[in-house]
Parts: C-alpha cells; sequence; structure tokens
C-alpha cells in the first residue's frame, strides 16, 4: 500500500510542476489573445438601399405605367411578366428563404422580386 501511496504523492507532485505551469501559461495566452482580438479592425460596409433598389425595380418593371413595357420584359427576362410574377408567388409562398426577413443589422431583407 505504501508504494501506491508513493506512486499517487508523485503523480501529483509530477503534476504540481510540470502540468500546472503549461495550463498557466496557456490560460495567460488565451486571456492575452481574446483581449487583443477587440483591436481587431472592422470592414468597411457598403450601404446597399435596398428598399430604394426595390421601389426602383417596381417602377422600372412592374407599376402600371412601368417605364419600360411587356416587349423590354419579355427581351430582358425571356418569358411574359405574368409568368414571371407566378413564378415569384409561388416561390415566396413556398420557401420560407424567399418570404421577407429581417437581417442581422434589423435592417428588411431583400424582397423576392429582388
Amino acid at each position: 500500500m505504501e508504494v501506491n501511496d508513493d506512486n499517487s504523492s508523485s503523480e501529483d507532485e509530477l503534476i504540481n510542476n510540470n502540468l500546472l505551469p503549461v495550463l498557466s501559461r496557456t490560460a495567460q495566452l488565451l486571456l492575452q489573445n481574446n483581449a487583443s482580438s477587440s483591436n481587431i479592425q472592422r470592414r468597411n460596409t457598403i450601404h446597399r438601399d435596398r428598399l430604394e433598389a426595390e421601389r426602383l425595380l417596381i417602377r422600372h418593371y412592374f407599376a402600371d405605367d412601368s417605364t419600360y413595357g411587356h416587349a423590354q420584359f419579355r427581351r430582358r427576362f425571356r418569358m411574359s411578366k405574368g409568368l414571371f410574377m407566378r413564378l415569384v408567388g409561388d416561390l415566396e409562398t413556398n420557401y420560407p428563404y424567399f418570404q421577407t426577413t429581417w437581417d442581422a443589422t434589423n435592417q428588411r431583407s431583400f424582397s423576392a422580386l429582388q
């Protein structure tokens, strides 16, 4: 039994002398890294006026007196406006990805038309 006690005390001594300093140094380095990470430069954000872009898109293509008529719409999108609107409506109804939500910056996300 004394042999086991000697082994356990030598293991404790080994842990205290070797492992604890390593763990302590690792903890210090982690704390330093976390403190220095707050100094990271953030990227410049590009302001994209989503609401204005949607308003222009609707005015140009989807309003009753749109800037571009049915012929220009068909040439650009290679389908009729009615078919396009049916597709957009079905996507919004069946897939949450196409439903209007709020993003991480608390701004309205892009609409299904966009």
